[in-house]
């Protein structure tokens, strides 16, 4: 589960089956990232309800984010990013991916029911990890085509969770400076190289052949 990760593993490896709503359905999401944040900090600063998810969803949503990428100092959870409004301007573009949350949701709901006779999003930390990494492994028996938009009939929907709530965190750009990485649109020129310190060559010039000319 995302509390025994680390973050470096979160970008070598989660990432690798990240991305994919913008690069599979790339005709179903207008625009880049850069758009969709644009969107769901548009909707946030209006204060409008979102009519993708329920209020139930969402706030579940949002706490499920927040077990699968905490706040770590100096590391901020994925709810103070907005990680969620961002979600959810995809699941309103794409209505395969909507119903595989929706279902995620839920079944995470009916656990916490069932079990503690709460919704998912009053419990408490431990309480909500329990609850995600039994249904980690649920999902791994009962799907074996990965996370998002890979091929199979039964998809991992835990993974799908996982991967949408990754690409949300790592593309926000409240993240960006606290992970060293600065984004340059492909509408404008790049970043300057600095120029190349001839000096951090002297040493090795010094040092005499290491190899035998061949004539």
């Amino acid at each position: 589960m995302g509390k025994k990760l680390t973050r470096r593993k979160v970008l070598e490896g989660g990432l690798k089956g990240s991305l994919i709503v913008l690069g599979s359905a790339a005709s179903l999401v207008p625009g880049s990232v850069e758009a969709i944040w644009a969107r769901a900090l548009e909707a946030q600063s209006k204060g409008s309800d979102s009519k993708v998810l329920s209020t139930l969803e969402r706030a579940n949503l949002e706490a499920a984010a927040d077990e699968i990428i905490p706040a770590t100092d100096p590391m901020p959870a994925a709810s103070e990013v907005g990680a969620v409004g961002y979600i959810e301007v995809v699941l309103g573009e794409v209505g395969e991916l909507h119903e595989q949350i929706r279902t995620a949701l839920t079944r995470l709901e009916q656990s916490s029911q069932s079990g503690h006779s709460r919704t998912f999003s009053k419990l408490g930390a431990e309480e909500r990890v329990k609850l995600l990494e039994a249904f980690e492994k649920e999902s791994a028996e009962e799907g074996k085509s990965g996370g998002l938009f890979q091929s199979g009939s039964q998809p991992n929907l835990f993974l799908i969770l996982r991967d949408l709530v990754y690409e949300a965190y790592y593309t926000s750009p409240k993240v960006w400076p606290k992970i060293g990485y600065e984004f340059h649109g492909t509408n404008a020129p790049g970043p300057d190289m600095k120029p190349f310190d001839e000096s951090i060559l002297e040493n090795v010039r010094k040092k005499p052949k290491f190899y035998r000319e061949v004539p």
